[in-house]
């Protein structure tokens, strides 16, 4: 069933642990990072805010977590939290 050309590699089908470490250093970074916590608390705000749900009133408060976040730091890790 192998034809020329076609050889089984097994390293195409895994992914790197490489790439594994640095995903779960992205994902353990929203939790130990409270300015990364304020950021998704803020996009969750704002998603919510949107219909058909019934919490518009969410977008009165929605800047606010982002706000906090990006104040107190430099132009660039407001533009990162941001």
């Amino acid at each position: 069933m192998d034809g020329p050309g076609l050889e089984k590699n097994s390293a195409s089908k895994k992914s790197p642990p490489g790439f594994l470490k640095k995903l779960a250093r992205f994902f353990k970074s929203f939790i130990t990072d409270p300015n990364k916590r304020l950021a998704l608390l803020s996009a969750l705000l704002f998603c919510l805010a949107y219909p058909p749900l019934p919490f518009g009133f969410l977008a009165y408060f929605c800047l606010v977590p982002i706000l906090i976040a990006a104040s107190g730091n430099g132009f660039k890790a407001g533009f990162r939290y941001g």
